[in-house]
């Protein structure tokens, strides 16, 4: 009997032992919930932290030239080749007057001054000339029938609109007084070297900036004439000289 007893003393010593064991190695993982730090009074005090700065803006996209008004200074100018037709009539005051109609080749050149005074407006003055070659097309051949090498000299105003307020393509309208030169004013059309009058020329074209204010493009344009002569010296010597030449050019224009 007092066997028994030991053995149960035994047992429940031995199951205390191992209980307690657990229990502290379950208390060293476990991390203590409140754990009171002393402070040193004499530590130097931590500076207050700052928020970090805010992020810097994005930069603003670049705004293409061909996206802003133009105005300001308009400097352009255009060449390109042109066809031609005309009706030439001259007085020679003796017999019947000089008739003819011919059609040429040549090229068109062209210089603009102006100035854009509101968005999309655009007026200033021109300059240029119109240089052609000229063949009779009324079946009278030969070398004293043909117009030498000619040029029409042209100056005068003109308006430009942006249907766009901005760049690409334009329209323009550009009256002007001119004149007709001869080289060589000897032969059948020597008279034809006092001719004068007007002009007007109808433009559309299209520019592209390719280099800060400078622009190149292409311009379609269409020139109307008509040219006057009279000799107060000789009876019946009157005459016009009237011509179409449509035409195309490259343009470089600063705006």
């Amino acid at each position: 009997m007092a066997s028994r007893r030991w053995w149960t003393a035994g047992a429940c010593a031995g199951a205390a032992w191992l209980a307690a064991g657990f229990a502290r190695a379950e208390g060293d993982r476990r991390e203590p919930d409140d754990v009171e730090v002393e402070l040193d009074p004499n530590a130097p005090a931590e500076p207050p932290r700052s928020e970090p700065p805010p992020p810097k803006p994005l930069p603003a996209p670049n705004k293409p030239r061909d996206a802003e008004p133009r105005t300001g200074l308009l400097l352009r100018i255009a060449a390109g080749p042109s066809l031609i037709t005309s009706h030439f009539v001259m007085g020679t005051g003796v017999g019947d007057p000089i008739e003819a109609v011919f059609v040429g080749a040549g090229t068109n050149l062209d210089g603009r001054i102006g100035w854009g005074f509101l968005p999309g407006m655009a007026a200033g003055f021109r300059g240029g000339a119109l240089v052609v070659h000229c063949w009779r097309r009324d079946g009278k051949d030969g070398p004293d029938n043909d117009m030498p090498a000619a040029a029409i000299g042209m100056i005068g105003g003109f308006a430009e609109m942006h249907p766009t307020l901005l760049g690409g393509f334009h329209l323009d309208f550009s009256p002007a007084f001119a004149w007709l030169h001869l080289p060589d004013p000897s032969g059948a059309y020597r008279e034809a070297a006092n001719l004068r009058g007007i002009n007007t020329s109808l433009i559309i074209g299209y520019e592209r900036r390719v280099a800060g204010s400078w622009g190149i493009g292409v311009q379609a344009r269409a020139d109307w004439g008509l040219l006057f002569h009279n000799d107060p010296n000789v009876d019946g010597a009157a005459g016009t000289f009237e011509w179409i030449s449509p035409g195309i050019q490259a343009t470089a224009t600063y705006f």
